[in-house]
């Protein structure tokens, strides 16, 4: 995978299994990680808490789809919610 500063995490019902997969949450934090100056890190409804869990939003603010508002909380408790 090419790392040019930009990524997109997308939500869906498949986040809520994939929350516990350390090797994808692995793969995020990696390349949340750029080393370019203008890196974004776009998430998409509940692809905000694989971030999360994945470390990457760590004392950031975070939404989500207001139906996953408590699974974003108990992805990682340290994200303040919006």
């Amino acid at each position: 995978m090419r790392n040019d500063g930009k990524h997109l995490i997308a939500g869906g019902f498949g986040t809520r299994k994939e929350v516990g997969n350390e090797e994808l949450l692995a793969f995020i934090t990696r390349h949340a990680r750029s080393p370019f100056i203008h890196s974004f890190l776009l998430t998409v409804c509940t692809g905000a808490a694989l971030a999360a869990k994945a470390g990457v939003l760590k004392g950031k603010q975070a939404t989500t789809n207001k139906v996953a508002t408590r699974f974003l909380s108990h992805a990682a408790a340290s994200v303040r919610k919006l």
